[in-house]
């Protein structure tokens, strides 16, 4: 009898664990489901047909929409992003396109083991890692990543974001621009290089107000776009942007980051 006991209770308790299991697949698939349906809604306010198909496509990992995406490069690499397979990259001729192809795949499945395939690994492995400690994300800068790199200069600025530490960085201005909250590290750089380092400070302060600073149209739209798509959780911060290429790409950024 005892034994009889036992048995039913180690079956009650298998059939308990299976329900939870269940019920907890349940949840996550459906909590995907609806991740989806929240990222499609923000592609349907895209502006440009080619590029509101390439988000649907990319959030719901369904090549389908590709087929309206117009030019054999643009097709290749929104094939690339829905069936998650860098193959169709090599098949995009402009090597601008390839390149960016490559780097974006990596962000999106967060593998960027694709830079290896990369004309450019080093600049794919950096735009990785930047990526990564923009949105808070240190845990997936890996040794091994930084190790990949053959420029010293941006090596010694993977292993500095992954420490996050800013003395690791030296007289490394590109480090110092991505690592230094204040903005007077900006003061020292000249041209498109003092915008880019504006537009940094406001994501790694957290204050969207630092874009208004900016007295470049083109670079004050990037800051708008990359705080949204990074610190961000609400898209209405795309309304912001003027030029309608980048606010496109900001709908695009939220978009995936919120189907992840």
């Amino acid at each position: 009898m005892e034994n009889k006991t036992k048995s039913l209770s180690k079956i009650l308790l298998i059939s308990f664990a299976l329900v939870f299991v269940i019920i907890f697949l349940a949840l996550k698939v459906n909590n995907r489901r609806i991740s989806r349906i929240v990222a499609s809604d923000i592609c349907s306010k895209i502006g440009s047909s080619d590029d509101k198909n390439y988000c649907m496509a990319t959030v719901n990992q369904d090549s389908s929409f590709c087929d309206e995406v117009s030019g054999k490069n643009e097709k290749n690499n929104c094939l690339a992003m829905a069936n998650r397979d860098f193959s169709f990259c090599d098949n995009i001729k402009d090597r601008a396109f390839e390149k960016a192809c490559f780097q974006n795949l990596s962000l999106l499945t967060k593998d960027p083991s694709y830079c290896d395939s990369s004309e450019d690994k080093d600049n794919c492995y950096f735009h990785y890692i930047a990526d990564s400690y923009l949105g808070s994300n240190t845990d997936d800068i890996k040794t091994k990543y930084c190790n990949k790199i053959n420029d010293k200069v941006i090596q010694e600025t993977c292993f500095a974001l992954q420490a996050n530490d800013k003395n690791l960085c030296r007289n490394n201005l590109l480090c110092l621009t991505l690592l230094r909250k204040d903005t007077s590290i900006c003061k020292g750089i000249k041209g498109e290089g003092k915008l880019n380092c504006l537009a940094n400070k406001a994501i790694t302060s957290g204050d969207i107000s630092s874009c208004d600073k900016i007295n470049n149209s083109k670079w004050k739209d990037l800051c708008y776009s990359n705080y949204a798509t990074h610190v961000s959780s609400d898209i209405s911060d795309c309304n912001h942007i003027v030029n309608n290429g980048i606010k496109n790409s900001c709908y695009l950024g939220s978009a995936v980051r919120i189907s992840k």
